[in-house]
């Protein structure tokens, strides 16, 4: 259990593949130069945080961990994984898959950034991290008056740095969404209203259809993975 901005400092996560299972972690590749985070990333819950080089090709950079928000992770020895992935062509599978949605992931964000006005970057940003935990659906249908509850964001510091924008920048699109009534603080969180949801899932369309000759690893078929029983003491 690791609480808001708390990092993963044992030199014995860095050899350990962690998944996070609720809350979000951050990812910091570390300047050579100096001891700022240069290029950020985020894992949610049901994926990924440090990847140990089981389904990354890691490479030599600098690398720090920690939690954006109240996160709880789970972690296993690599080596652990891999002999299983050996054994269990499903598991090989699921774990190539995720591979490339991560690498699809990672490439979509960075051309969303190139793209995105911060009000578009900061709605997508809303977007995926209500998808992530399950409480936003394009597929459903959602009547435009309902409100949804986002109750996990990391800092807005961190989410600035993510998305690429100055700090302020993101200020002021929240504040214009409260001023047209799309947002609203509501007892210590935000709620967003689910017509503004769909239409920043709509605008982002395009920049998922780019990515649909991608192989048919990248269907979000996890079942493999929600069936495996892994017995650790064996």
């Amino acid at each position: 259990m690791l609480e808001r901005g708390q990092a993963l400092s044992a030199s014995s996560f860095f050899k350990r593949l962690v998944f996070v299972q609720e809350g979000f972690l951050a990812q910091g590749v570390i300047n050579p130069g100096g001891g700022n985070p240069f290029m950020l990333t985020l894992s949610g819950p049901r994926s990924f945080g440090a990847a140990a080089g089981v389904v990354d090709a890691m490479d030599n950079l600098p690398r720090r961990y920690w939690a954006a928000t109240h996160c709880e992770v789970l972690t296993i020895i690599p080596e652990i994984l891999l002999r299983l992935s050996e054994v269990d062509e499903k598991l090989n599978q699921e774990l190539s898959s995720y591979a490339i949605r991560h690498l699809m992931s990672e490439r979509m964000g960075l051309m969303l950034c190139q793209a995105a006005s911060v009000e578009e970057r900061a709605g997508v940003f809303i977007v995926s991290s209500l998808m992530v935990r399950g409480k936003f659906s394009a597929g459903k249908t959602i009547a435009s008056s309902r409100w949804i509850r986002l109750d996990v964001l990391p800092s807005r510091k961190l989410t600035a740095a993510l998305l690429a924008v100055k700090e302020q920048q993101l200020k002021d699109v929240f504040r214009n969404w409260i001023l047209e009534g799309t947002l609203r603080f509501n007892e210590g969180a935000f709620d967003v209203r689910s017509d503004m949801l769909s239409h920043y899932w709509r605008w982002m369309q395009p920049f998922v259809r780019m990515h649909e000759n991608m192989p048919i690893m990248v269907a979000r078929d996890t079942r493999h993975l929600e069936h495996l029983e892994l017995d650790l003491n064996h």
